[in-house]
């Protein structure tokens, strides 16, 4: 079964939606960026999107691998792979081969739900130290790295969790 991404810079309320969606009993894979983040804080290391991008992107690449094995009968994905080609490309970087390559149609829906920026509910935290602005460039980058790659974006309109869990239950198609 092909996963739904929901997408979306950070702070866009997309795990919000994934926890809304997994107390409907939809099975989901949980954000693999914040867990790495986590981790390496743990660790003291540096693999973080805003110190050392292409460590940070090969540690979720390896997690989302295994999260791709073991989470076979999710019906969503909080982010993809694409995520990483689009932050590495955010920040200039070489797209490693095994991204390059990588079978996305064969693990993804072509449907994305897309969390667009909303300054009204972003906050910094230790996981996600960057400005509001530095997000709104992301977004534009995800948005069109996602359409590089043959995918069909709907934005996922602001408003309350109820009323995003309800348009995203809307347009899925089991």
């Amino acid at each position: 079964m092909r996963k739904f991404i929901i997408s979306g810079a950070a702070g866009t309320g997309k795990t919000t939606l994934i926890n809304a969606l997994v107390q409907k009993n939809f099975t989901a894979i949980p954000e693999v960026s914040r867990q790495v983040i986590t981790q390496e804080q743990e660790l003291n290391s540096d693999g973080f999107p805003w110190l050392n991008i292409e460590k940070f992107t090969e540690l979720v690449y390896q997690k989302s691998i295994v999260h791709l094995t073991n989470y076979k009968k999710a019906v969503f994905c909080d982010r993809s792979l694409i995520d990483n080609i689009a932050y590495l490309d955010h920040q200039g970087k070489a797209i490693p081969n095994n991204l390059q390559q990588f079978p996305f149609q064969e693990f993804y829906h072509k449907k994305v739900f897309f969390a667009m920026p909303w300054k009204a509910i972003y906050t910094t935290d230790n996981q996600r130290p960057e400005p509001f602005e530095y997000h709104l460039s992301l977004s534009r980058v995800l948005h069109s790295t996602y359409k590089k790659y043959g995918f069909e974006l709907i934005e996922i309109p602001f408003g309350s969790v109820q009323s995003r869990l309800k348009f995203v239950v809307d347009n899925v198609c089991l």
